[in-house]
Parts: structure tokens; sequence; C-alpha cells
């Protein structure tokens, strides 16, 4: 027969459904005059025999306790070489870094007293202008409290200390809610 016609054979030899009775006639006859098939098929009943015979392999007792040590004990070791990996790029970071401030800083350090004065120039206009503001905040405070009448204050400061208790206790709804167990 040609090949071609040994397809049909072949997929009813592998397969795991029932086959009809007429394609186990048609199949039965092919395999009294085709050694191919016949090796075939007797390789597949050998092979199905073989899986059913075999034994059913459990793991040696206490291999979910070694593999899970093992396992716990390799993230650890990868742990600690990610450690040890961050902090030498960082130390290697930080040391690039010094050299190239350094190299930079090089005509700075020379001559160091022009820097030095215009960081002093800079510390003083600071302080000043934070005098100044310091100055000003404390002339609105003092006009904008007289201004403003005690029962206003009073009111204001009430209003606050309720909005605030407010919000603690939404707040403590939201982080503990209640919970109903059955």
């Amino acid at each position: 027969m040609a090949h071609s016609n040994h397809q049909p054979f072949e997929d009813w030899i592998f397969s795991q459904d029932a086959i009809s009775r007429e394609d186990k006639l048609r199949l039965r006859d092919h395999l009294q005059y085709c050694p191919d098939c016949q090796r075939l098929s007797g390789a597949m009943q050998e092979v199905e025999f073989s899986l059913k015979a075999a034994l059913e392999l459990s793991p040696p007792t206490g291999f979910s306790n070694r593999w899970l040590e093992r396992l716990a004990e390799h993230r650890l070791r990868q742990q600690r070489v990610q450690t040890i990996s961050f902090f030498l790029i960082s130390f290697a970071t930080a040391a690039v870094l010094t050299i190239l401030f350094a190299i930079l800083l090089q005509p700075a350090i020379r001559t160091p007293y022009p820097y030095l004065l215009a960081v002093a120039y800079q510390l003083a206009s600071i302080l000043i202008y934070m005098n100044r503001f310091a100055s000003a905040g404390i002339t609105v405070y003092r006009t904008v409290f007289k201004l403003i009448p005690p029962v206003v204050w009073i009111s204001l400061a009430i209003g606050l200390a309720a909005s605030a208790v407010i919000w603690i206790a939404a707040l403590r709804k939201l982080v503990y809610p209640r919970r109903i167990t059955l």
C-alpha cells in the first residue's frame, strides 16, 4: 500500500479515543498484511504496558523541607551578593565623583580666598533677607491680631479643633474599619 494510506491506521493506533467498530475492523485487516503498522502497534502496546506497570515514584522523606532550605540559602546568598555589589558600585561612584570634583576645584584650592569671600557674602545676604522677612512677618502679625477681635480668633480655633477631630475620626475609620465576624 502507498504511504498515504497508512496515515489513518497510524492515527488509530496512537489514538486515545475509542474508534468506531468499522474502523477497528479496517485496522485489524490492515495489521494482518502491513509489517510496519504491526511493529508500530506492538511498540505502542509495549509502551502502554510499561506505563501501566511502572511504579508511581514519590520523593524521599523530607525532600520538600530540604528544597525549601536550599532555596532560602540561595536567596540569602543572592541577597548578600546584591548588597555587596551595591556597596562596591556606590563606593566606586563616590570615589570617581570625588576625584572629578577635586580636579574641578583644583584652581580654587590654590587660592581659596575669593571663594571664601563669595560664600561669606552669600551667607550675610541670606541672613539680612531673613531678618527683613521676619520683621515684615511680625509687623503683619501684630496688625492682623489687632484688627481681628478675640471672638473671631476663638471661633477659628474651635473650628480648626473640630475639623481636626473630624479628620482624625475619618482617618481612623479608613485605617481601622469595623469588620463583621460570623
